[in-house]
């Protein structure tokens, strides 16, 4: 992929999630996600997941939430293909489970996705 220039996807909701959220994205473009942060104003057992349709879990297999105001961070080395690359028109879908298995729901739940768009 020939990259052209980084672009950043936020993500946020208001309040504590009373379900899963799952977020669907129809990229415009070619993209190579290189960083991921994720956080809620709480102390939660919130888990995510970051792929395509089909491969949920193809970048990005189940990590934790940040908590509190402090973000977790993952980069290309906590990704399942450090390399992965979306192509233009595939659909990049972000699972967030908000409450892990049964635990603390995620409150103010904020996600942002950077990478580098191609062609």
């Amino acid at each position: 992929m020939a990259e052209h220039g980084a672009v950043v996807y936020t993500f946020a909701a208001p309040g504590t999630l009373g379900a899963n959220w799952v977020i669907y994205l129809e990229l415009a473009n070619a993209f190579m996600p290189r960083h991921v942060s994720v956080v809620g104003t709480n102390s939660s057992n919130a888990l995510l997941s970051l792929g395509v349709s089909g491969a949920t879990t193809a970048v990005l297999d189940t990590k934790d939430f940040g908590d509190s105001g402090d973000p977790a961070e993952y980069g290309p080395s906590d990704f399942a293909d450090a390399d992965y690359q979306f192509a233009k028109g595939d659909i990049m879908v972000i699972t967030v489970d908000y409450d892990g298995a049964s635990g603390t729901a995620v409150a103010d739940p904020c996600i942002v996705v950077t990478g580098l768009l191609g062609a």
